[in-house]
């Protein structure tokens, strides 16, 4: 029997702008054409024909972690791309401080994650073994292993990884980099991420020094316990990932040594003991089985669409490139007397019939300049229409049918309605739909995904004139944006 071959692997990592709107499931299209266009060549911000990267996306990093030294050539479709998008916390670290009746005890340090203070920092360590990639494996397989409700008693795993060198060879950096990279890895599966940094020397240094223990007795293993029911209450969130660093751990060995020998009081034992206690204690909260709900949608039903701006150019065929994506049988239209672009000038925009192929319009534009066309996205979107159908389409000329038909704006709205009741009615129900969407690229994409949510609802309701009324309802709340809607007849 032949080997299975695994596909190569390439991560990208993407930092999302922190006033962007769009999900990650409205960036993952454009993300997909700038592998397509420039492979895997990084982006910071600089221009490209894809203009919502331009406004939504800081960086575009790739990440191969098999070869740490860098991403050889490769040829797009012969690798799996995972798109990890994420945004930076600049909120910075809190201090937890506990409470011992005389004055507060620093604790531990708390950081949100992906954090603005260790971007970056994972690549900046180099070390001459594969220490990094071993530490990305051991993660990978933690998760694996919790996934599939593997019984540690059966195979042992301890969930914990101890780093051990000499001083200043980068252990905590190492530590902090490698929780910033899990934050930004499992970005997808955890909402949020916290890195709890516990310095133990700190800790027992308030009640003893180096030389002698006899003070432990001020400190109760109480302080231990509240310290660790805080960690709990994050851990116990199934939607936040909890990296729990605890700092120059042998603190914790040399005072329960130390004790042991001197005959110190047992207090120092009982200290120890209680925050190795915690820490086992946490183990019970990683082995446990999170149930992870995967989505299940139905099979698009037979709705036949419509999708509607003015110049069937921007809004529409975003609509029309999402909904054939998913299945849908769809159509789209403009409504205008002709198909207008802006210009060089406000008051010189590019006019054209409808029937005019998106390709002649784009050489015409290309001819015109190429550079502002560019930078405005119009080449762009051009682009993309010409690989969906030949031309813009009038509504008004069309005889086709359809039982749902969405509009992007009022104007639009009220035009549909004007052509369908000169019609002959028959008894054929179409219901009208219009989602107030302005005509810019962000927009068009927002848009899109509205409508692919709407359709959905749609298509799985078993009797859609009674449902769409309240449907409706529910949506508008959801999207916070004015619906209209009313049934015509064919």
């Amino acid at each position: 029997m032949k080997g299975i071959q695994s596909q190569k692997v390439i991560n990208v990592e993407v930092l999302k702008k922190q006033t962007s709107r769009l999900t990650r499931e409205q960036l993952n299209p454009y993300l997909k054409e700038y592998v397509e266009k420039y492979g895997t060549k990084d982006y910071h911000g600089e221009a490209n024909e894809i203009n919502i990267l331009c406004s939504n996306v800081e960086s575009i990093t790739f990440h191969d972690d098999t070869n740490m030294e860098g991403i050889m050539p490769v040829c797009y479709g012969t690798v799996e791309h995972q798109y990890h998008i994420f945004t930076i916390e600049d909120s910075g670290p809190e201090l937890q401080e506990l409470d011992d009746k005389e004055d507060e005890v620093p604790a531990a340090t708390h950081w949100q994650l992906p954090s603005s203070e260790f971007h970056g920092l994972w690549e900046t360590l180099i070390y001459d073994n594969n220490v990094k990639m071993q530490l990305l494996n051991f993660v990978q397989t933690t998760m694996l292993f919790s996934d599939r409700g593997v019984n540690s008693n059966i195979i042992s795993w301890n969930r914990v990884v101890l780093l051990h060198g000499p001083p200043g060879t980068g252990k905590t950096s190492l530590c902090r980099a490698l929780a910033h990279k899990m934050a930004i890895r499992l970005s997808h599966r955890y909402s949020n991420s916290q890195l709890v940094e516990i310095n133990s020397h700190s800790l027992f240094s308030k009640w003893f020094s180096e030389a002698s223990y006899s003070t432990i007795d001020l400190m109760s293993g109480k302080l231990v316990m509240k310290m660790f029911a805080k960690i709990q209450e994050l851990i116990e969130d199934p939607d936040c990932l909890v990296t729990v660093l605890i700092d120059e751990v042998e603190s914790l060995a040399r005072a329960r040594q130390s004790a042991s020998s001197n005959n110190e009081p047992s207090d120092s034992v009982r200290v120890v003991n209680a925050l190795l206690t915690q820490i086992d204690q946490i183990k019970r909260y990683c082995s446990s089985n999170y149930v992870r709900q995967t989505g299940s949608t139905k099979m698009p039903q037979p709705l036949k669409l419509a999708v509607i701006c003015s110049s069937n150019m921007n809004r529409s065929m975003e609509a029309h490139n999402f909904l054939s994506k998913k299945g849908y049988r769809v159509q789209s239209f403009g409504t205008g007397d002709k198909v207008k672009l802006p210009g060089a000038a406000p008051d010189r925009p590019n006019v054209y019939e409808f029937g005019t192929p998106y390709d002649d319009i784009y050489q015409d534009l290309l001819q015109k300049d190429r550079e502002l066309y560019t930078r405005n996205g119009l080449l762009h979107m051009l682009d993309r229409n010409r690989r969906i159908k030949p031309h813009p389409e009038r509504f008004q000329s069309t005889s086709e049918q359809f039982n749902l038909i969405l509009t992007c704006e009022e104007r639009v709205y009220d035009q549909v309605i004007e052509s369908l009741e000169g019609r002959d009615s028959q008894t054929t129900p179409v219901h009208i739909v219009n989602i107030e969407i302005q005509d810019n690229h962000e927009e068009a994409t927002i848009g899109a995904f509205l409508m692919c949510d709407l359709v959905a609802m749609m298509a799985n309701s078993d009797d859609l004139d009674n449902d769409i009324d309240e449907m409706l309802q529910d949506f508008e709340a959801k999207c916070q944006r004015p619906i209209l809607h009313c049934l015509l007849f064919y």
